[in-house]
């Protein structure tokens, strides 16, 4: 409780800082905030606007959800199939918040086909029908540019089958763009967030405390090992393929897939899939060396993840993984290296001084003592 009521200070620090006027002890009587994030935060941000004085109404936005599984899957590689259930997971916050909330639907296409009628519509809503200016609906119309929707042309992938999170997405679209936000928010809302929260996976792969990533194909071996012990992220170089589409196998064990969408190769792919570890301490496995599968998982999940990096090297001296700490990553510039050609994640290990060799021996061959022997810690 104290820590949330800190944020909720920070918070009213930022929106005095950029929206008070100096001079004035009054909160600005009109303001907008737009961010998508604020689908997860405007419980934070409700609490921080009532400090300030201001009494928030809330405008959803309602995007086509394959058109924003298609935007994140070419920006970052997201498979299609998360991109619905993030889209989902968004909405159903957005719809918890309106819910008793002076609160308005905009469909995003509506606004781009007829921006003067939608404009109209949400002035009147805003100030009331009696207030509304033509100047008012103009600089309303200003603000809308067709220009920066850098995803038109894009649609439902055909591949998708007709699964729980697809045909969720289908219902809730389709329901929110032909019906009365009240009737939604008092007849639908809340069975559609009873089976999200029953069916979802929770982003499996993050719910651990500490993350295996891979590049291309997943060792059966090493995953035997690290299922059910440490998340498991596989980064793939080229597009996602039609099975993969349809296909919920990758994520409901603890198994995450990222798509490079080009060749980005294994060393800047395994980089990648550090950078998405939000500070949890990551074991990055090169491929090619299967007999050490076992070594490295044991390695990993005793290694206390914090301190320095260690590079993991075989008995002829070959690097075949790394452990990152999770405060290590914090500090690291990943896209630094992602971006720099050749060899970027030894030019990583080349800039991180704190850093330290350790030698595995075949646990296999060798028997359960090699950890004692490494001299692991």
């Amino acid at each position: 409780m104290a820590g949330y009521l800190q944020d909720v200070a920070d918070v009213v620090d930022v929106l005095w800082e950029q929206f008070g006027k100096r001079g004035k002890a009054r909160f600005p009587e009109a303001l907008a905030i737009k961010d998508p994030r604020l689908c997860r935060l405007v419980p934070l941000y409700a609490a921080a606007l009532a400090e300030c004085g201001a009494a928030p109404r809330y405008v959803i936005t309602l995007r086509d959800p394959w058109v924003c599984a298609e935007s994140l899957y070419r920006r970052d590689g997201l498979p299609r199939r998360v991109g619905l259930e993030l889209w989902v997971g968004h909405m159903l916050g957005a719809l918890s918040v309106a819910s008793g909330a002076d609160s308005a639907l905009v469909r995003y296409d509506e606004l781009l086909r007829h921006p003067d009628e939608v404009c109209a519509a949400l002035a009147r809503w805003l100030v009331g029908p009696e207030e509304v200016s033509s100047t008012l609906v103009q600089t309303m119309r200003r603000s809308v540019a067709p220009e920066l929707n850098h995803s038109a042309g894009l649609g439902r992938v055909p591949e998708i089958g007709d699964d729980w999170i697809t045909r969720l997405a289908c219902e809730m679209f389709d329901t929110l763009a032909s019906q009365d936000l009240e009737r939604v928010l008092g007849e639908f809302a809340a069975g559609w967030s009873e089976e999200f929260e029953e069916r979802s996976v929770q982003c499996g792969w993050m719910s651990f405390d500490r993350v295996v990533v891979a590049h291309d194909s997943l060792s059966p071996m090493l995953q035997r090992h690290a299922e059910g012990r440490a998340g498991i992220l596989l980064v793939r170089d080229g597009e996602e393929s039609v099975s993969a589409c349809s296909s919920s196998a990758l994520s409901g064990e603890g198994v995450g897939v990222l798509y490079n969408l080009v060749d980005r190769g294994e060393a800047a792919s395994l980089v990648r899939g550090a950078s998405l570890c939000a500070g949890k301490p990551a074991l990055l496995v090169l491929e090619g060396r299967k007999e050490y599968a076992a070594a490295l998982v044991d390695w990993f999940l005793r290694w206390s993840g914090v301190g320095e990096i260690v590079r993991l090297l075989s008995a002829d001296r070959e690097l075949i993984a790394v452990g990152v700490p999770g405060d290590v990553q914090l500090g690291i510039d990943f896209w630094k290296y992602i971006n720099s050609g050749d060899e970027p994640l030894q030019r990583m290990l080349l800039d991180c001084s704190e850093k330290r060799d350790l030698v595995l021996e075949n646990d296999c061959e060798n028997g359960p003592d090699w950890l004692a022997r490494a001299g692991a810690r």
